[in-house]
């Protein structure tokens, strides 16, 4: 799949774009790959990059002209710049883009969960394995693969002894949980459900583990008690369209799952009873259960 699309560098790109029409109704959009493939293409700006999109063409031309509201389906995934770099627009992308990537890098793109998102690898001709985890504002050199911006890849490891003092502050919610949820319709539970994806928006995809240690924190309980559910999809409470009953079985699942995966997901939402063991970016880096912190330019980077 994709094949029509071929490893890139900034000097075959250009030299593309002087052969090549630009899609007709425009003067800076061509495509990625072959022609009558025009979702994935990407657009020439003034200072000479090109971002790069795998989106309806003609839609991405109404956004850019102020005619129609952008969606995070048309966003850009990637900008390759004059220096033949290429940067990540954001940590991670849907399968297509994914796959458009690795056809573009000659290397794999891949959504690795025991990696804690998505991965870019690469085996150069020594046989050294260069690995980035991918994060808005990943640089790589698009010949030798190496970040032109870097940055730490911290690898968490649990303090046993940090994380019984950290967790114990949390005793007693499992039974307040139980005695608050315990009365809740359906319906109050779906507007809480509701409620916190107004106040929080992009963030409960993004970081939900993380919103259940803030609403702890603020001894919001119900409001915890449902984003713990949002975090394990619980009687798939968040198919938003979905008319099935919640009733007891959701609370049951509920409880089993707060008593069996609570101290996972909440160590999961925080740094706090953590060793981080710094790891130079761009080396292979080991599979972890709790999962990565990364600092560039002293900002650590979300990734999802």
């Amino acid at each position: 799949m994709f094949y029509d699309i071929k490893r890139i560098n900034y000097a075959q790109l250009a030299d593309k774009i002087s052969k090549t029409k630009p899609y007709a109704g425009t003067t800076n959009v061509y495509p990625i790959g072959a022609r009558e493939y025009s979702d994935r293409h990407m657009r020439l700006q003034e200072d000479g990059s090109f971002v790069c999109f795998y989106s309806n063409r003609k839609q991405v031309d109404e956004i850019s002209k102020g005619q129609k509201g952008e969606k995070s389906w048309h966003k850009k995934f990637a900008t390759i710049y004059p220096d033949n770099t290429i940067e990540f627009e954001r940590p991670t992308n849907h399968m297509g883009e994914n796959m458009i990537l690795r056809r573009m890098l000659g290397g794999n793109v891949s959504h690795e969960k025991a990696r804690g998102g998505t991965i870019f690898a690469y085996r150069q001709d020594n046989d050294k394995v260069v690995m980035h985890p991918i994060f808005n504002g990943l640089r790589v050199n698009l010949s030798t693969q190496e970040s032109t911006v870097p940055y730490i890849l911290n690898i968490k490891k649990l303090n046993q002894k940090k994380a019984k003092e950290y967790l114990a502050q949390y005793g007693n919610f499992k039974q307040i949980a139980k005695v608050m949820i315990d009365p809740m319709s359906d319906e109050g539970i779906r507007e809480t459900l509701m409620d916190l994806k107004e106040e929080f928006k992009d963030a409960m995809w993004i970081m939900p583990k993380t919103l259940v240690v803030k609403l702890l924190d603020q001894r919001r309980v119900v409001d915890a008690a449902v984003m713990f559910a949002s975090v394990e999809n619980i009687h798939y409470i968040n198919w938003s369209h979905s008319n099935m009953s919640l009733g007891k079985i959701f609370k049951d699942n509920l409880f089993d799952n707060i008593n069996n995966k609570f101290n996972e997901v909440v160590l999961q939402g925080t740094d706090i009873p953590f060793i981080l063991e710094p790891h130079e970016g761009g080396k292979y880096f080991p599979t972890s259960k709790w999962g990565y912190t990364i600092v560039q330019n002293n900002e650590v980077k979300t990734r999802y």
